[in-house]
């Protein structure tokens, strides 16, 4: 690879995997400042927007058939959607032309012209080091009275999870140290969704990968257990109420916070529209007091219906085993990790026709299917 296609790969890297790092800051500027959160999201959209046009960019320089086409399509989808579903059409002009067209579409067609996957992960990592340096300063400014933690937060703790799979999967002590401490900020301020994805993400790793940490790793999560009640009692004593804590020590781990409801309840709207769905976006207006249904898969049959939605659903997961079964260890591990920190969100929160991460998460798979790829060819040009 030459220089410039290396810069170009940092640059495209950069900007799409930056977000985590700008939910991060975007709390930190609420913190410090007493921000409102609209203006917060406000500068995240610029902030998003300045390096996504460099990697646009790049990615028509690259690829322009590809990007356009893509573009096309999306465009295409959006405007079927308001003239097959016009209720849909608030919601396609107010979120789909600011965040499905000019940042998640992009995100995945930018992360397809990437020439080398390594460079994805090593950008990760660098930008895993500036979240983990903003998390330090609201902990900072927690501790010298500067900010105040008014409950738990879901955003925040979700955007945690991609720098604690990033450093864990380093495997060096200090990035162990590192996920100790954000597995504590998460439990601590975060919403449990958040801990049981990088748990998740732990066990997965304690029984597939065989790392000489193994043991080290499960002594830490024994240990864990066992001081719960003492971890707990310390929050308190810094003025910290662990939500995740007080759930588990109240044997309430398991309630779904008025999940099940929802599910139930765009379940059935879906039920009356089950072939085509009811369009994108098409969640949005079922409930007032509900902006999504909270779901991923669920989301994707409400859109398409049992026919598409049902069916691309079920292409998607035979293609995501493939890719695992005929993935090396550490792209098993990767898949795994990006699994966690990207999807498992989906699965009580988010939609992805706002956020990113799926778009993202697709992205990277087809890095790691041509990486496959790459790996069984230079197999063969060695036998």
């Amino acid at each position: 690879m030459t220089k410039k296609q290396i810069r170009g790969d940092i640059i495209i890297s950069f900007a799409v995997m930056i977000q985590s790092l700008l939910i991060v800051l975007q709390t930190i500027m609420i913190s410090f400042f007493y921000m409102d959160s609209e203006a917060t999201t406000g500068y995240r959209v610029v902030l998003t927007a300045i390096p996504m046009i460099a990697a646009m960019v790049i990615t028509i320089k690259r690829n322009s058939f590809r990007f356009f086409i893509g573009i096309i399509i999306a465009v295409t989808i959006l405007f079927l959607t308001m003239v097959i579903f016009p209720d849909n059409s608030p919601y396609v002009m107010s979120q789909g032309f600011r965040f499905l067209l000019p940042v998640i579409v992009p995100s995945f067609l930018c992360l397809t012209v990437v020439y080398d996957y390594s460079i994805v992960e090593k950008t990760l990592y660098v930008i895993s080091w500036f979240s983990f340096a903003l998390i330090l300063l609201y902990v900072y400014g927690y501790f010298s009275g500067i900010v105040y933690i008014r409950g738990y937060n879901m955003a925040f703790s979700f955007a945690c999870v991609l720098p604690f799979v990033s450093f864990y999967s380093h495997r060096k002590i200090y990035d162990f140290i590192i996920c100790v401490f954000l597995f504590i900020i998460v439990i601590g301020i975060g919403a449990r969704g958040g801990a049981l994805a990088m748990a998740f993400y732990v066990v997965f790793d304690v029984f597939q990968h065989k790392s000489k940490w193994r043991f080290v790793i499960l002594f830490f999560i024994v240990s864990f257990i066992a001081l719960i009640p003492f971890l707990d009692s310390w929050f308190d004593s810094i003025g910290i109420t662990s939500r995740t804590l007080t759930k588990i020590l109240d044997e309430d781990i398991t309630s779904d916070s008025g999940r099940s409801w929802i599910w139930n309840s765009f379940w059935n709207s879906l039920l009356n529209h089950p072939f085509l769905g009811i369009g994108l976006y098409g969640d949005r207006g079922i409930y007032a007091s509900v902006p999504y249904c909270h779901n991923l898969f669920l989301e994707i049959l409400i859109d398409f219906g049992f026919i598409i939605g049902g069916g691309g659903i079920l292409i998607g997961l035979l293609k995501l085993i493939t890719l695992y079964i005929h993935s090396s260890e550490i792209n098993k591990n990767n898949i795994i990790k990006y699994i966690s920190a990207l999807i498992v969100p989906f699965l009580t929160s988010g939609s992805y026709l706002v956020s990113s991460n799926f778009a993202i998460f697709i992205g990277l798979c087809f890095l790691i299917n041509r990486d496959n790829k790459i790996g069984n060819s230079m197999i063969k040009t060695t036998m």
